[in-house]
């Protein structure tokens, strides 16, 4: 079995999933006492077990907190950059690819292109003319993080094409649902897939399912102390 090399996550997971346990099998203690291995402890006063355990649980939440804060959408994004950088997924390049093509030529930014390059070669061009190239789906030194972000260009070999073309850089709003979708795809492979995703995200998970279950038990732990304190008092 492979070892956890990251403690913090570790010691949320173990400590979580012994509260999702607990409330799952309905475990209680018993007769007031507590065992530590082979080692026995009576409890007089079993009201401060549930503070003890949840006050144990939140530190643990909190030491991973500081630990891997920001760590999970920095995974992600790294993901989903490398996927898209690799064009993996060629439906998606080619969405993003077209997307960037109708954003140039029918949202004024072929105009200011044809303004940056003040010539008479771009008064007679064509939108379908110029290179339209994302750099988060082909160049390797942009940042980490995904961008929807085009650079217009004019090919090398078109004809008449003068000398000190400058390129365009421009942004450009993806389809909503489509974004949606895209990125919904990519958390699923990422979760599927990818090592960080059982280091940052499940963790939570756990956490959030174990605090779940404090409040669902609460009210059954009231109540079974008090039968038991007044079991005592018979």
């Amino acid at each position: 079995m492979p070892t956890e090399t990251n403690v913090y996550s570790r010691n949320l997971k173990v400590i979580s999933l012994f509260f999702i346990i607990y409330w799952l099998l309905g475990l209680h203690p018993q007769d007031n006492v507590l065992s530590l291995g082979t080692v026995r402890f009576n409890i007089d006063d079993p009201r401060w077990l549930p503070y003890i355990a949840n006050g144990l649980l939140l530190y643990f939440a909190w030491r991973f907190f500081i630990h891997s804060r920001k760590k999970v959408s920095s995974s992600y994004t790294s993901f989903l950059r490398y996927e898209m950088l690799n064009r993996k997924h060629k439906f998606w390049c080619k969405k993003l690819t077209e997307s960037a093509e109708k954003d140039f030529a029918n949202n004024g930014k072929f105009e200011d292109f044809q303004k940056l390059n003040a010539n008479d070669f771009f008064d007679k061009l064509k939108p379908e003319q110029c290179r339209i190239s994302l750099p988060s789906l082909s160049n390797s030194n942009t940042p980490i993080k995904f961008g929807y972000r085009y650079i217009a260009s004019v090919p090398s070999n078109l004809e008449g094409r003068p000398s000190n073309v400058k390129t365009g850089s421009y942004i450009f709003k993806f389809n909503y649902l489509l974004r949606t979708t895209l990125n919904l795809h990519m958390i699923t492979l990422w979760l599927l897939f990818n090592e960080d995703s059982a280091d940052y995200l499940i963790p939570w998970v756990l956490f959030f399912i174990a605090v779940f279950s404090i409040f669902i038990r609460c009210d059954e732990y009231s109540i079974s102390t008090t039968l038991v304190a007044q079991c005592k008092n018979c």
